[in-house]
C-alpha cells in the first residue's frame, strides 16, 4: 500500500488526521520538509486557522512550489479545511492573498442571508453531491441516510469552474461548496478526521480510489 505524506507547516491538526489514517490501516509520514515530498505519492494538506498566516509560512518552507511540481507530475493532493482553500487562486480573508492556484477559485467571508445566522458555521452538516463531478457523485452519493460531517468556517470557496464544485451544503439560504475536486486533485472544507464513522468512511473511499 502506497504511503501517504501529511504536510505540516504548523497549520494543521496533525494528531487528528493520523489517528483517522491509523484506524483505516493507511501508512503515511508526517514530513515538515518540502524536498521530501517528491519522495511520495499522495499528498495531504490540512489546515486550521487563517489563509494569510498560513499561506505566508507555507511558501517560507517551500512547499508552495513543491505541492505545484507534484500536481504536474500527476500526483494526488487532498486538502482539508484551511489546507483545501490553500490550493485555490486566491483569498480575500483579512486583505488579498494569492494561493497556491491549484484549481481556480478565491476563498470569500461567508454572507448568512439570514442576520440570525452565525459566522463562523461551526457544527454538522448535511453534504450533498455534485451530479456534474465524478468524484462528487462517488464519495457524497447519499448511499446513508445523512452524509453529515463537522464544519468550523467563516470564509468558504467559490471556484470559477462549478463542475470543480463536488459537494455543496445549505447554509442560511445558501449554497456554500463543501469539497471539491478536479483530476487528481480533490479537498474537503469540513474536517473527516473530527467526523466520526462518516469521517473514516471518506478517508476508506479516498484510500480504495485514489491512495493505492
Amino acid at each position: 500500500m502506497t504511503k501517504v505524506a501529511i504536510i505540516d507547516y504548523d497549520c494543521g491538526n496533525i494528531f487528528s488526521l493520523a489517528n483517522a489514517l491509523k484506524k483505516i490501516n493507511q501508512p503515511f509520514e508526517i514530513i515538515n520538509d518540502a524536498s521530501t515530498l517528491n519522495n511520495f505519492d499522495h499528498a495531504i494538506l490540512p489546515g486550521v486557522g487563517s489563509f494569510g498566516p498560513a499561506i505566508k509560512h507555507l511558501k517560507h518552507m517551500g512547499f508552495d512550489n513543491e505541492l505545484r511540481e507534484f500536481d504536474q507530475k500527476g500526483k494526488s493532493i487532498f486538502g482539508i479545511c484551511l489546507g483545501m482553500q490553500l490550493m485555490l487562486t486566491e483569498s480575500h480573508e483579512n486583505g488579498i492573498h494569492q494561493g497556491i492556484g491549484l484549481i481556480e477559485g478565491s476563498v470569500e467571508r461567508i454572507q448568512p442571508k439570514n442576520i440570525s445566522e452565525r459566522v463562523p458555521n461551526i457544527g454538522w452538516a448535511n453534504v450533498i453531491a455534485n451530479s456534474a463531478n465524478k468524484t462528487g457523485e462517488l464519495f457524497f452519493n447519499k448511499t446513508d441516510e445523512q452524509q453529515q460531517y463537522y464544519f468550523v468556517h467563516s470564509y468558504h470557496a467559490i471556484l470559477k469552474n462549478q463542475a470543480d464544485v463536488a459537494a455543496r451544503i445549505e447554509y442560511s439560504g445558501s449554497e456554500l461548496t463543501a469539497a471539491i475536486s478536479k483530476e487528481h486533485i480533490h479537498g474537503v472544507q469540513f474536517h473527516p478526521e473530527k467526523s466520526g464513522q462518516n469521517g473514516l468512511k471518506l478517508f476508506d473511499l479516498i484510500q480504495s480510489e485514489f491512495w493505492i
